[in-house]
């Protein structure tokens, strides 16, 4: 009876140390708490950009440093930034550009706002802003309108690729010219729940479930029925990630939309990130996961508040909550290092383990 006593708290302790190392033994590097809502965040050249619903951007180095804040007029819904500049939207409609110091180029009104996060985009010449009331506006680097166009409902997605804007609305998919003629529109015909635009591709969530992947000139490639509401969708280049409302993220590859796996989480799956190393997603209960490519568990943590805003790199994963906490984390640059250091991990618990269990018997 002994043995086996000694046997079953064995079998107990190892489970619950390999838990705690794989998937509950992590902690940010760094946290700080704003107060406030963080509404998003980009990131750029080791340098963090928050965007909060108190109105303020802030910028942060990569050691958890504020840099500096510049105060907007109201929330602030989307921030995006290039090697020069800032590019912020506010919920009154207004345009903020900033430089990397905070400084301000130019500031501008419209006539309605951009209502997500990726409603905005800019690069060194040009930006390019989509908003609710269905406009999509090109400025140059001094803030004048270099073209603008109407789309048919509200706009959720722009960028600026290959000397063009694409833009998502609520229903279609558009390429415009930088001067804002349209070069190619194609017609969904289904609600637009999410969409993610890269250099070579568009991932897009249709309200009936269905994930359609189109080349970067609007051919659609291939299309896959989910079986609960899709959230969000990133694009690497070897795989596209979602997730659903029913807790489970896909992972499929982008050549052929063949299905390289899926996990069921512990909640709906709200916010997702994809590298060439890392996929990471969030969940309506406040987890973050990070796995490998290959679906392997790297970790979980629990924020303990609702996941507001993510964005992750080869090096980092930063997530910003509703109570307005930032949480940085620092990721191995490749996944066979951080397969690594968990086999480290797990060899140390079972030694750990053995001496309890042998302890435990005499």
């Amino acid at each position: 009876m002994k043995k086996l006593i000694s046997f079953l708290v064995f079998c107990i302790t190892i489970g619950f140390l390999s838990d705690l190392a794989v998937a509950g033994g992590v902690s940010p590097i760094w946290t700080y708490a704003i107060g406030s809502s963080i509404k998003s965040i980009s990131i750029h050249n080791e340098s963090i950009f928050l965007g909060s619903e108190n109105s303020y951007l802030y910028a942060f180095n990569n050691k958890g440093k504020p840099v500096w804040k510049y105060r907007t007029d109201s929330s602030v819904n989307s921030i995006y930034a290039s090697g020069k500049y800032i590019m912020a939207a506010s919920m009154s409609s207004y345009i903020y550009v900033l430089n990397r110091t905070g400084g301000r180029e130019w500031v501008r009104q419209l006539d309605s706002y951009a209502g997500y996060p990726d409603a905005i985009c800019l690069d060194d010449e040009y930006s390019a802003a989509g908003l609710m009331d269905g406009y999509v506006y090109i400025f140059n680097n001094k803030g004048d309108i270099n073209g603008a166009y109407k789309t048919d409902a509200y706009v959720s997605s722009v960028r600026i690729i290959n000397g063009g804007v694409v833009v998502v609305s609520d229903k279609d998919v558009y390429i415009l010219n930088l001067n804002g003629s349209l070069k190619f529109r194609y017609n969904i015909g289904n609600y637009i729940r999410f969409a993610y635009i890269s250099e070579k591709y568009i991932g897009v969530g249709l309200g009936n479930d269905d994930l359609y992947f189109y080349d970067i000139n609007g051919k659609l490639n291939w299309n896959y029925h989910i079986d609960s509401q899709i959230s969000e969708i990133s694009i690497s280049d070897k795989y596209i990630v979602t997730g659903s409302r029913n807790g489970i993220l896909y992972v499929f590859t982008i050549s052929d939309g063949k299905l390289e796996w899926s996990k069921q989480l512990s909640d709906g799956v709200i916010h997702v990130g994809l590298t060439k190393n890392h996929i990471a997603a969030a969940t309506l209960d406040g987890y973050i996961y990070l796995f490998d490519t290959k679906g392997r568990l790297e970790w979980k943590y629990g924020s303990n508040s609702y996941v507001s805003s993510m964005k992750i790199t080869e090096k980092e994963l930063i997530s910003g909550s509703v109570l307005g906490n930032v949480y940085y984390f620092k990721l191995f640059e490749k996944s066979e290092e951080g397969s690594l250091f968990v086999v480290a991990l797990m060899t140390i618990v079972i030694i750990i383990a053995l001496i309890m269990f042998f302890m435990s018997i005499k």
